[in-house]
């Protein structure tokens, strides 16, 4: 089987070929990566790929066609697309990693590590009684817990987080803040508050955690 990075999950997939199956190919979709066989191929802006059975991953580094081809739009099938041939040089980005086991030996890290550039902003001095660590500490499994987006709010922020393992990873707030489970709507990613203040949580296998954090010393030291 394979396993490829999927929004707010991984998603194992077999190898062998479907009976009946009449695609030449067996390729399937990703993000960040493909795991297969304790070797994982990271990409940028690569998201096709395909494994054999025999273990062989393979990545799509252009999709090219010539003309343009629908069985039940035979008018169309006669329509040429040059330009869709992409014709020039290109610039592939694209990096190997092995490991052991599974994709849970710190691939998520290395994947994004070499798809977030670094941006560095100059500021002014900041007033706050908060140290420079962080604010929330993990479980065992801290590396397999992703952050998806981070919004901020009038007294802290909002982060979304997943699981994407077959593991449940526990997470704590520290003591200067605390945290509140939240909905996000996907429309307009405003939180609404459906449980009571936490200083501590589990995120189960393959499910996301929505959290408003708040520091204590804006809202009073609530409990």
């Amino acid at each position: 089987y394979s396993e490829a990075h999927m929004p707010f999950d991984v998603t194992r997939r077999p190898t062998k070929i479907p009976e009946g199956w009449k695609n030449p190919n067996n390729c399937y979709e990703q993000q960040s990566f493909v795991d297969a066989n304790g070797l994982s191929i990271i990409n940028k802006g690569l998201p096709e790929y395909e494994v054999t059975e025999d273990g062989i991953i393979k990545l799509t580094l252009l999709r090219c066609v010539g003309r343009m081809f629908r069985s039940n739009l035979s008018f169309l099938s006669l329509r040429k697309t040059p330009e869709a041939q992409c014709l020039g040089k290109h610039t592939f980005e694209y990096s190997i990693y092995p490991h052991k086991d599974n994709f849970d030996e710190g691939v998520f890290q290395e994947a994004f590590d070499m798809d977030t550039k670094i941006i560095a902003a100059e500021i002014n001095k900041q007033k706050g009684s908060i140290t420079a660590e962080n604010f929330i500490k993990n479980g065992k499994s801290n590396e397999n817990l992703i952050q998806s987006i981070i919004e901020p709010t009038e007294n802290g922020f909002r982060v979304r987080y997943f699981n994407p393992t077959d593991k449940t990873i526990s997470l704590s707030m520290k003591n200067h803040a605390f945290g509140k489970k939240c909905n996000i709507y996907e429309t307009d990613l405003k939180g609404k508050l459906i449980t009571g203040n936490i200083h501590a949580c589990y995120i189960w296998p393959k499910k996301v955690l929505t959290l408003e954090t708040i520091f204590q010393n804006q809202t009073n030291r609530q409990p």
